[in-house]
């Protein structure tokens, strides 16, 4: 099954009407399953060969001169050096200028290629510092290269939203399973509650089956969570503001990349440490379970 079979069948599950609680139990189950199936998905099929580019390379013997004119022109800051035929040394544009390329070709560090497999959370953690670059291998060899530049593309942009969409899927599944009699209304304002319901009316109209809760914005769910003590520590929150100022950079990312803004220039540092600390977020909501429902 692919990402956008599983997406849609997930919103089919929360379109789904209320039902007995037996029945309830069932659904959460399965939603719970759904979420791991797409999240595995991801970490799957999601590696860094879907961004990398070709590790462009010369011969140690090119000449210097030749090397750093074409680095220059294609704006490459390093080249693959190939040795005895095998791409097993890089050089740095800065570096190069006369003679042979060979003399400026310095070893790939043993923890620096990535092997063709490593997920994407992995890749923003070795491009977090400077250089911003790592090598990578394919079947066995360095055969490509990754740059900050390149997160820009469609597989993580992909990802980070789908981070983000799977938090926001497991807030209302806690929020679904701790007030089970919709008394979470109470911590929702009024402005809010009126665009949900007004949402709410709009796709009944549309003959669509679901609940007032579903029609909750991002920002709506995650006061809900936060307002709750016990929510908030289950996910991983030790103060409502500390939590409150991460999702709320989560839902900029998020508005961010469905506007197809760019995520890159800026704070580097930071965004990669916030996609972090959100798979430690959604690990935490995936593992929660609420045993005893309180309505408020």
């Amino acid at each position: 099954m692919d990402v956008n079979q599983l997406l849609s069948n997930l919103r089919q599950e929360w379109s789904a009407s209320e039902a007995t609680k037996s029945k309830g139990e069932s659904r959460i189950k399965q939603l719970k399953s759904s979420l791991q199936d797409l999240r595995e998905i991801f970490e799957r099929s999601m590696t860094v060969k879907d961004i990398a580019e070709s590790l462009v390379s010369f011969d140690e013997g090119r000449s210097a001169e030749e090397v750093r004119k074409f680095m220059e022109n294609n704006d490459y800051d390093v080249v693959g050096i190939r040795v005895g035929g095998v791409i097993s040394k890089y050089a740095r544009r800065e570096d190069v200028t006369a003679g042979k390329v060979g003399a400026y070709a310095v070893p790939f560090e043993p923890s620096r290629p990535l092997p063709e497999v490593t997920p994407l959370s992995d890749v923003l953690q070795a491009l977090r510092d400077p250089p911003h670059l790592a090598f990578v291998t394919v079947l066995g060899q360095v055969g490509g290269i990754v740059t900050k530049g390149d997160l820009q593309k469609m597989p993580v942009r992909m990802w980070l939203f789908a981070l983000v969409s799977l938090i926001e899927m497991h807030m209302l599944r806690l929020i679904r399973e701790t007030y089970q009699d919709n008394s979470w209304i109470d911590l929702v304002s009024e402005k809010r509650l009126k665009d949900a319901q007004k949402l709410f009316d709009e796709r009944q109209l549309r003959n669509e089956a679901i609940d007032l809760c579903e029609c909750l914005q991002f920002g709506d769910k995650r006061d809900v969570v936060l307002k709750n003590a016990s929510l908030r520590e289950t996910a991983g929150f030790n103060s409502r503001i500390r939590g409150e100022r991460h999702l709320k950079e989560l839902e900029r990312v998020r508005d961010k990349l469905a506007h197809s803004g760019d995520m890159i220039t800026g704070d580097w540092p930071r965004i990669v440490d916030l996609a972090l600390k959100a798979e430690e977020t959604l690990s935490k909501l995936q593992e929660a379970v609420v045993t005893h429902p309180l309505p408020m």
